[in-house]
């Protein structure tokens, strides 16, 4: 049976990844009973890789957005430094 994407069901990217990892966690541990379905060490492997690429991909934008929100911040105390700055010093030449 094929899974339906359904956006009002969908789990967040982040519990999508928790879910990655418990099931990862789980096969770990009866890795040894797993072996008649096709899984082994390697693919278990394989699947922790891509979960850890995944988070690695998904956190990106948002690391990216915490920068560019701190160099907000920063320039805009600079410019109020360097007005600062002026006022002082071109006042009292004017």
């Amino acid at each position: 049976m094929a899974a339906e994407h359904d956006r009002g069901t969908a789990a967040c990217d982040s519990e999508a990844a928790q879910r990655c990892q418990d099931v990862h966690d789980s096969a770990d541990g009866v890795l040894a009973s797993l072996a008649d379905y096709g899984m082994d060490a390697a693919r278990l492997t394989a699947f922790q890789a891509l979960i850890d690429a995944y988070l690695t991909e998904n956190t990106a934008p948002r690391l990216a957005i915490t920068k560019r929100n701190n160099a907000t911040a920063e320039i805009e105390k600079l410019v109020d430094g360097t007005l600062t700055m002026l006022n002082r010093r071109l006042d009292p030449l004017m």
